[in-house]
């Protein structure tokens, strides 16, 4: 029930500064008083029925209330509420593959997630990544294009593929190539899932930071970019694992094998589920402090935020 302490508390909240969102909102007595505070209202897409959410954004979105679409399970549901003026999305859609038959991996699809894995190598080789570049002509000029631009203000233009991979560095054109790779082959899905697996990769890497990069941090990065992927290109993980040159341990892992690297992907996922409970478990188990987590995961945050700014 709503009463006077509840509704100070969230006062409260209001005046430093924090957002509040309506979870498992309904439209029931007594709930205007909440519904006046709150910034974001949830609501859930099995639950209520078409007409009462198209009810619902007609009423708020006028007010200025964002609109959270939970439990969004298609894309048929995902493409509704964002034509109902949604602004904010949540739902098994956007981190499990819909797959009514197995689909070939096209030719180019397949050079483009070889050239994530190989940047994602332990045993980097500029030769390898540099032969797998120059098959795709996109990423070749989008690579030249960025290294080209004023913010780097070179005197001399840098006109082959290996002098931009040399002057770039192992970590900078592994971080370029996920974002501008992952991208394209996402590019007829919901941004959140390029947005998530950059996140993870992050994430992943910086969990194995925290271990003394044992195991190595690259690998780990490696792991969570590609812990969507199935999801991305509508194929079995296992299908897609058998067609990639990656690590036998990234392979069982993204299998749903119990393998060194699960503790790790596992943690990254229940963080961002909120799930704090299992996080807490496996971080202890991981013998990671867990009081540095939310700083590392604002931190994954904030380079994908700032690696899609670059893409704008």
């Amino acid at each position: 029930a709503v009463d006077e302490a509840m509704l100070e508390c969230c006062r409260e909240f209001l005046k430093r500064g924090y957002v509040l969102a309506l979870d498992d909102f309904d439209d029931v007595p007594g709930m205007e008083s909440l519904l006046s505070l709150a910034h974001i209202i949830k609501i859930d897409f099995m639950k209520s029925s078409r007409e009462e959410i198209k009810d619902f954004s007609r009423r708020f979105i006028p007010e200025g209330k964002k609109l959270l679409a939970e439990k969004v399970e298609t894309m048929e549901e995902f493409q509704e509420a964002l034509a109902m003026g949604f602004s904010y999305f949540q739902g098994y859609f956007f981190s499990r593959p819909q797959v009514m038959r197995e689909r070939d991996i096209g030719s180019l699809k397949m050079n483009l997630l070889q050239i994530m894995s190989e940047a994602g190598s332990s045993e980097f080789s500029i030769s390898r990544l540099e032969k797998l570049i120059s098959r795709d002509v996109g990423i070749s000029y989008k690579l030249l294009r960025y290294l080209n631009s004023p913010y780097f203000r070179r005197a001399n233009e840098i006109s082959s593929i290996r002098h931009a991979i040399v002057m770039l560095g192992e970590n900078g054109i592994k971080r370029f190539l996920s974002v501008i790779v992952l991208a394209e082959l996402s590019d007829d899905k919901p941004s959140e899932l390029l947005k998530s697996s950059v996140i993870r990769a992050r994430f992943c890497e910086n969990l194995a930071l925290q271990k003394g990069f044992r195991p190595d941090p690259s690998e780990l990065f490696t792991l969570g970019l590609f812990s969507l992927i199935d999801a991305i290109l509508e194929c079995p993980m296992e299908s897609i694992m058998k067609k990639l040159p990656l690590s036998s341990g990234i392979k069982s892992c993204l299998a749903g094998k119990s393998t060194a690297f699960r503790a790790y992907l596992e943690c990254t996922i229940h963080y961002e589920q909120a799930h704090w409970d299992e996080v807490f478990d496996l971080a202890h188990g991981l013998d990671i402090d867990v009081g540095k987590l939310p700083q590392i995961y604002l931190d994954a945050l904030g380079w994908a935020d700032a690696l899609f700014s670059s893409r704008e």
